[in-house]
């Protein structure tokens, strides 16, 4: 491979100067894109911070290589531990595929077959660099289909690139935060045990909400219990806070409050309200869940009430001073979906 470079291997090299993570790979691929454009060897060595004999040997090797691939082909094998490459793999296809809860039978599986024996903390550091976390799985429903989320998100997509100032897309939920502490991490001394207090009852509220995802905008309404009714109401306030609007799209789930007769009548009446129900088993897709969740880790979790009324004015005041959290909730909820790859 020669210089000055083709378009083609140019603009190649610099993409994969961009998608690279390792730091080495990323230096080796920068050498070729600076000496493309004419630095001399001394110059990159110091833009990199390397020696020139490391940049001599690069350029060389460039020149020598029929391809990326041999030119980034290193002479070299890493460290990975006591067990060979082969050893390694089918380590790693094992984690990948019995989803061990703890380490001790990873280890004793190794001392059976490979006569190796690893401390619980030399594994663990072992399965880190090999590309493992210990993490939790992510819950999901059995009847979830991905299909029709992907259409939903494709049909979305499409109202959302044809609103009209005169047009808004509302999510709509509904929440039933119970009067409670909930534990969460926090950064709290270390060897003593922090407390947090906790109630007994078992009140709640119940909230019917929307949530404008391109201004931040929150509706919320209180019931003492949410149904038909409970939604027109809610709906009503929606029409009262866009009175100049001739389409307003609320993307909610199949609840009976939401795809009631009363309701279907009263969307009938006011054809401005139009209803687009998000597929079933998809709170993934309902933007106005992470306003919920937002609402319990801020204003729920840690902050103990002993009494009710405490707890409700808390959440109250809390919506009735929403536009004070409106780029915290910019970015904590955001406009993109979280689809689930199942392959």
């Amino acid at each position: 491979m020669e210089f000055p470079l083709s378009p083609e291997t140019y603009s190649s090299i610099r993409s994969l100067y961009k998608e690279t993570k390792d730091k080495r790979t990323a230096n080796y691929l920068n050498i070729i894109l600076l000496k493309h454009k004419e630095y001399s060897q001394v110059e990159i060595a110091d833009i990199l911070n390397l020696d020139e004999n490391t940049i001599c040997t690069w350029v060389e090797k460039f020149r020598n290589s029929v391809d990326l691939v041999c030119y980034l082909e290193q002479n070299f094998k890493p460290y990975v531990g006591k067990l060979s490459y082969i050893e390694l793999g089918r380590l790693v296809n094992l984690v990948k595929t019995t989803h061990f809860c703890e380490v001790k039978p990873i280890i004793a599986h190794i001392e059976q077959n490979h006569s190796f024996t690893y401390s619980v903390s030399g594994l663990t550091k072992l399965l880190k660099r090999v590309g493992f976390s210990y993490k939790s799985f992510v819950n999901l429903p059995a009847k979830l289909d991905t299909e029709k989320q992907a259409t939903f998100v494709a049909e979305y997509q499409k109202i959302e690139q044809n609103l009209t100032p005169k047009c808004a897309i509302l999510f709509m939920d509904a929440v039933h935060p119970q009067h409670n502490t909930h534990t969460a991490n926090a950064w709290l001394i270390k060897g003593e045990p922090t407390y947090l207090r906790s109630n007994t009852g078992r009140n709640r509220l119940n909230i019917n909400g929307l949530y404008n995802p391109k201004t931040q905008e929150v509706i919320t309404t209180f019931h003492n219990t949410i149904n038909a009714q409970a939604t027109i109401e809610t709906l009503n306030k929606l029409l009262l806070c866009y009175p100049t609007h001739e389409n307003l799209y609320i993307i909610a789930d199949n609840a009976r409050y939401y795809t009631s007769k009363i309701v279907k009548a009263y969307l009938a009446e006011n054809p401005i309200i139009k209803f687009i129900h998000l597929p079933p088993y998809s709170p993934n897709l309902n933007l106005i869940e992470r306003l919920w969740k937002f609402t319990r880790k801020n204003i729920i979790n840690l902050n103990y009430c002993e009494k009710f009324e405490t707890f409700t004015s808390n959440i109250k005041n809390f919506f009735e001073n929403i536009k004070d959290y409106k780029l915290d909730l910019k970015q904590f909820i955001g406009e993109k979906f979280h689809l689930f790859n199942l392959t």
